[in-house]
């Protein structure tokens, strides 16, 4: 009798051996990930162990802001100042950027913020997400509330930085300053693309600017961004539980250029401004945009050169020592 054949066909050696090696392997690469992923979340915890201890213990003055107080304000020139400011950047960032310096640096004693008629529109709040520097170096210092707003904003986004900076993903390694400020030697360098810094502006290029600004007078008119001005308000309210003097600062800036702004956005920043002094006792507003129309200070319309931080710098100094020996 023919025995009944069977569809069942058993593994060969072979077979099962070339089955252990693929799970071995697959397991290695996870293991080497995981380890990467360690290691990576290791370094930037260092990093952020590190930023405060790299500010001078004495500092008794923060500026934070974008390329306006960048560019106008030389803490060298000012006393037990650190400048951390970083071009383009919105209050958003800087409230969170100066909140972590402030709960770790308890010598800062005064704040003072970039908040020119550009710092309350429109056009800065898109740039939190179109501009992947800001997020790159801001989002491992945000809290809950922070990170659901960009979340809000970009869920694409804000699923590449949790990746990046929670679960440590080697995602753009290369290009992550958290990561590569603990190489020897690099330390100062990536703390500065991370937090900003003075910025020396050595020519003055205004005069090939002026006729191109005469053209565009009243032109610029940006839509108020609610989000911003709420966080300016957020750090006002921050400085005064850690009983911090805040300061915002409109920098100098060319009447050429100034003009370019619409009556109606002047009228918006000034009524801002009022509600914000009106809420916050703790809070003065240094409106400095006519300190000077020299050109030979200007690097263009909205930025001072070296020559006028020269001179703007200890001017502010002087006024905060001022304001601050008579309080």
């Amino acid at each position: 009798m023919r025995a009944k054949s069977s569809n069942y066909s058993a593994s060969t050696p072979m077979q099962v051996n070339n089955t252990v090696k693929t799970i071995i392997f697959l397991f290695s690469i996870l293991l080497f990930l995981f380890i990467w992923s360690i290691c990576d979340i290791l370094l930037m915890k260092n990093t952020i162990n590190e930023i405060p201890k790299m500010i001078n213990k004495n500092s008794k003055i923060l500026i934070v802001g974008d390329s306006h107080t960048q560019t106008s304000l030389n803490p060298s020139l000012m006393d037990e100042t650190v400048n951390l400011s970083f071009s383009n950047e919105s209050p958003m960032f800087s409230y969170y950027k100066a909140k972590y310096i402030i709960e770790r640096v308890p010598s800062i004693k005064i704040l003072v913020l970039g908040f020119s008629y550009n710092n309350i529109a429109d056009v800065q709040e898109k740039l939190i997400v179109s501009t992947p520097v800001f997020l790159d170096n801001t989002f491992i210092l945000m809290n809950e509330h922070g990170r659901r707003e960009i979340e809000e904003k970009s869920l694409n986004l804000y699923s590449y930085y949790i990746a990046k900076y929670y679960f440590g993903i080697p995602l753009n390694i290369y290009k992550n300053s958290y990561i590569l400020m603990n190489l020897p030697n690099f330390k100062s360098k990536y703390f500065e693309k991370i937090m900003g810094g003075y910025k020396e502006m050595k020519s003055a290029n205004i005069a090939k600017q002026m006729e191109k600004m005469k053209t565009e007078i009243g032109k610029t008119d940006y839509s108020i961004s609610p989000l911003l001005v709420e966080y300016t308000d957020k750090l006002a309210k921050l400085c005064r539980e850690k009983g911090i003097m805040m300061y915002i600062i409109n920098t100098p800036i060319y009447s050429a250029f100034y003009e370019r702004y619409s009556a109606n956005l002047i009228s918006s920043y000034d009524s801002i401004v009022q509600i914000l002094l009106n809420d916050n006792e703790n809070l003065l507003h240094l409106d400095f945009r006519n300190f000077t129309q020299d050109t030979c200070l200007f690097y263009d319309g909205e930025h001072l050169n070296t020559d006028g931080a020269e001179l703007f710098s200890p001017f502010i100094n002087n006024l905060i020592k001022g304001v601050s020996d008579a309080l």
